[in-house]
């Protein structure tokens, strides 16, 4: 059977039904209006974790999401992305081990792109342009080893909805330190 591509929209629905049990015994509650989105209140004001998915993604290749831990500065602000908003910057280098590994497996399911795909024709055209598609075919199923060094911004692929399971499978023993460790005053917490 082929993988059927998840587009922002499913993956947002999955990670919500498979992250939820862990954020409401943890104490926070969901962020209405928002697909994937979570609060808790702490004495150094109210957070919101939420999943960013990956604008970029697409069938050919699959996508990645990523978590932000915002400090809200009203009820009803917006969910904005920074350097220092990244949860996943705070894996340790094992971890980061762990996941290139997760991301290596993944990768081997993405199904070849059908006959009819673009990617065929535009793999044929003269020059750079078609070398460049080319060399993305030939690296479909290749996971960056660079994407996963220290001080990188860390996404988490995936092609289908049920690859989503294996990056929850991952997060949920680390989750919480993962939280404190990306706000210095360990909000999740406390």
């Amino acid at each position: 059977m082929t993988a059927t591509y998840a587009n922002s929209k499913a993956v947002h629905g999955a990670l919500k039904r498979l992250l939820s049990p862990w954020f409401i015994q943890n104490g926070w509650k969901r962020r209405p209006g928002y697909a994937c989105a979570f609060l808790r209140s702490s004495a150094s004001g109210q957070w919101c974790l939420w999943v960013q998915v990956n604008s970029w993604g697409g069938s050919l290749s699959g996508s990645s999401f990523t978590l932000n831990l915002i400090r809200l500065e009203g009820g009803d602000a917006e969910l904005i992305t920074g350097p220092d908003s990244r949860v996943l910057l705070t894996l340790t280098d094992a971890e980061k081990g762990e996941a290139f590994c997760i991301a290596q497996e993944l990768a081997t399911r993405i199904p070849d792109p059908a006959a009819t795909h673009a990617v065929h024709q535009w793999a044929q055209l003269p020059g750079y342009e078609g070398e460049q598609w080319r060399q993305r075919l030939a690296d479909l199923r290749m996971v960056n080893p660079d994407a996963w060094a220290p001080g990188v911004d860390v996404w988490l692929p995936y092609y289908a909805v049920e690859d989503l399971e294996a990056w929850v499978t991952f997060l949920l023993p680390r989750l919480q330190r993962l939280l404190n460790a990306t706000d210095n005053t360990a909000i999740a917490g406390q």
